[in-house]
């Protein structure tokens, strides 16, 4: 279940940390109790781990206009962090000699689907992985009903179908552009898909 229309914020720490379980900074803990009681965020979460455990601290509630305590337990939209996540399998996968980053995409998918280039130009997985690949920031067929979760329903076909039809304004590589847009190649079992990075998934 993923807790949608709450204002929140998933704060992310780093800290070195000793041997032994991992321990929140009383620091850490001040600085939160501060920010949610000045009203920057309703809430924050922070959470540590390592070999020896983890730790958790709280404070605060999901929402500015709901009484709904946090915890270690409480869900969150990740929204763009799973570009991150992305960005790093890829980063496994060339190191496992799997793929590289100069590939093109069209290469790692089926080839009945066109992928869009500009005068023989075609878009890398480096393009993707660092935001040159020239596709928009989000598809043009996207769904706006919902503005707090425009992609709630935007499945492959749709992907497919705007990736069919989109024509690049430059070339891949030239311009840095965000772009909500990936594609890749899935590891699992060997399919091949395309997908959206920006669909909202729960932690």
């Amino acid at each position: 279940m993923i807790l949608s229309g709450f204002k929140k914020w998933l704060l992310l720490f780093s800290v070195t940390l000793s041997a032994g379980p991992p321990v929140v900074p009383v620091s850490v803990q001040s600085n939160i109790r501060e920010r949610v009681d000045y009203g920057y965020t309703p809430g924050l979460i922070v959470g540590l781990v390592n070999a020896e455990g983890r730790a958790c601290f709280s404070y605060g509630r999901a929402s500015f206009e709901r009484e709904m305590p946090l915890n270690e337990d409480s869900l969150f939209e990740i929204g763009s962090v799973t570009k991150v996540f992305t960005a790093t399998l890829l980063a496994e996968m060339v190191g496992r000699g799997e793929v590289e980053l100069g590939q093109t995409v069209a290469s790692l998918l089926p080839s009945e689907l066109p992928v869009p280039s500009r005068d023989n130009i075609e878009i890398s997985l480096l393009h993707l992985a660092i935001h040159t690949s020239a596709l928009p920031t989000n598809p043009d067929n996207l769904d706006r009903a919902d503005f707090a979760n425009p992609f709630a329903d935007y499945g492959a076909d749709r992907l497919y179908d705007f990736l069919r039809t989109h024509r690049l304004r430059r070339h891949p590589g030239a311009v840095y552009e965000y772009s909500n847009i990936r594609a890749f190649n899935s590891p699992l079992k060997g399919t091949r898909a395309v997908v959206t990075s920006s669909k909202r998934q729960p932690i």
